[in-house]
């Protein structure tokens, strides 16, 4: 994997676990190295009414630092555009509740490059949410 799909790959993991959080879920944890590919976060629950934006989150996060549309990220990732759906009007209206989040995200990816993923956990993106979020 080169460094950039290592990157955008850290990236869209860290927000799914944020948002997973952010919404009231519980992480138990992410790795990169799924055995269906790619990477997964793993979640003991999530709001349904969280879900969407949850898979939302992932490519939001990855469109950014790989600096491409959402749409494209989404359509790159068929389950979790199956999941959220392409009305641009729920994206724009997830952006809105994300982009508070940007910091915790990138925070959480600097976890997982510097420390691997196995570090991440459910303490740790409340941790860094609350002093985000909090300020």
């Amino acid at each position: 994997m080169t460094s950039e799909a290592l990157r955008r790959l850290v990236f869209h993991e860290a927000g799914h676990a944020v948002r997973l959080v952010h919404c009231g879920g519980v992480l138990d944890f992410v790795t990169l190295d799924d055995p269906l590919g790619g990477g997964r976060v793993y979640s003991k629950s999530c709001p349904p009414a969280g879900l969407r934006s949850v898979a939302f989150a992932g490519a939001w996060a990855e469109s950014r630092v790989a600096r491409i549309s959402v749409i494209e990220v989404l359509e790159a990732q068929p389950p979790d555009l199956e999941v959220c759906g392409a009305d641009p009007r729920d994206h724009a209206r997830w952006r809105a509740v994300l982009n508070p989040t940007w910091l915790a995200v990138t925070t959480i990816a600097a976890v997982i490059l510097r420390d691997g993923a196995g570090h991440v956990d459910h303490t740790l993106v409340v941790d860094v949410l609350g002093c985000q979020l909090n300020e």
